[in-house]
Parts: structure tokens; C-alpha cells; sequence
């Protein structure tokens, strides 16, 4: 399996964790950056921002559903955002290559957890869906979905977010779904 790191949702990935007293996604992230790894932004766990984005994707899970169900020519990059949960440690990680097959949706860990050590890189993960806290596919070059991609978007500076978007050639637009 090849690592696409050209493509964002395997360059992002949240991990909740108490990082802050106050729940505002104004405070900026603290960013952990790795050697040929993805960058970890860490939220507090009570932000109301980012648990609102939360909310919303899990709420809107249909959308995602039925695109990869039914997915135009021009959907691709089917990812869904996991909560695991190890020692006490809670880790948000981007799965790619999704399928939905027999009522279950399933997807391989692209990049190297942090802090959980019961997954790694490549395994194919069957997703339990009250586990499940973002989902995204782009439509061409346009990200649909990617609620706490977007809420992490705005906490960028304006260099970081050119950089990001043309590192990975998307688009993030104000259409959601």
C-alpha cells in the first residue's frame, strides 16, 4: 500500500485531549509535528466549536452514506474520522480507502497514531459508527464533509492555509455537503 501523502485527510488528524481550561477554539491548537508523519493538532476535549463539528458530521452521516453508495464519477478519497480510546489516551484518526459493505463501514489507519499502540499504519479497521466523529470524500479537488478539517482550516494563519491547500491540491469552499 502506497502512502498518499499528497492528499489532506492523511495530513490531519485531532487528537482530543485536555490541552487547554477553556473550551474555545480561538486558543490556538498545539501542533505536534513528526518526521514523515502528519501533523497532530490537539483540542481541548470541551471545545465547543469542535464539538459542534462533531455533531454535525455525525448527524449528517447519511450524506456520506449515500455517496459512497452511489458515488458520482468525480467522488474519491472516501475517508471517516475514528475516536479511539486506549489507557485512558483518546486519539481521532483519519481512515482512508472506506467501503461500506453488509451494513458496516470499514477503512485502513493511514499514518501512525500518537498515542494509541493497538493500531498502526495499515491496519484495516472495522468501524464501529457510534465511533465515528468526521467523515469526508472529495468531489474532484472539492472536500465535502471534513467538519473538524474546517474548524482546524480556520485556526490557520493565511500562509499556512495557501500552503496547506496547494500542498494538497483541494478546495475547501463554504458548501459542506
Amino acid at each position: 500500500m502506497i502512502r498518499k501523502t499528497y492528499i489532506f485527510f492523511i495530513l490531519l488528524f485531532l487528537t482530543a485531549c485536555n490541552a487547554g481550561e477553556q473550551g474555545k477554539i480561538d486558543q490556538e491548537p498545539q501542533v505536534v509535528k513528526r518526521d514523515g508523519e502528519p501533523a497532530i493538532y490537539t483540542i481541548d476535549r470541551n471545545d465547543d466549536e469542535m464539538n459542534k463539528a462533531i455533531e454535525k458530521a455525525r448527524k449528517s452521516l447519511s450524506f456520506f452514506k449515500a455517496a459512497i453508495l452511489n458515488p458520482k464519477n468525480t467522488y474519491n478519497n472516501f475517508s471517516l474520522k475514528v475516536k479511539f480510546v486506549e489507557n485512558g489516551e483518546t486519539e481521532h484518526i483519519w481512515l482512508s480507502e472506506v467501503i461500506y459493505s453488509k451494513g458496516n463501514y470499514s477503512g485502513i489507519v493511514n499514518n501512525d497514531p500518537e498515542y494509541i499502540s493497538g493500531i498502526k499504519y495499515g491496519d484495516v479497521i472495522k468501524i464501529d459508527p457510534t465511533t465515528i466523529s468526521d467523515w469526508m470524500y472529495l468531489e474532484g479537488d472539492v472536500m465535502r464533509g471534513g467538519f473538524t478539517t474546517r474548524v482546524l482550516f480556520r485556526t490557520m494563519s493565511k500562509k499556512e492555509k495557501e500552503e496547506f491547500l496547494l500542498t494538497n491540491g483541494i478546495i475547501i469552499d463554504e458548501k459542506e455537503i
